[in-house]
């Protein structure tokens, strides 16, 4: 998650992180896909870098479930 708030400005990065935890805390793993790609929707435009550190780490991200 570090890495994703990298690319967040200090003003968001309290909002942005509290909506990255809900995505690794999750039920399940279709839940948990389903949360990221609604934040990827929500973020894409604000911070593409962020939206892309969190698709290119994700999958290694979620196989504890």
């Amino acid at each position: 998650m570090r890495n994703i708030l990298a690319y967040v400005p200090q003003k968001d990065k309290e909002k942005v992180a509290a909506k990255l935890k809900l995505i690794w805390k999750a039920p399940d793993e279709k839940s948990a896909r389903a949360m990221k790609d609604d934040f990827c929707e929500e973020y894409e435009k604000s911070f593409p870098k962020a939206v892309e550190c969190l698709e290119e780490g994700f999958e290694d991200s979620v196989q504890f479930y």
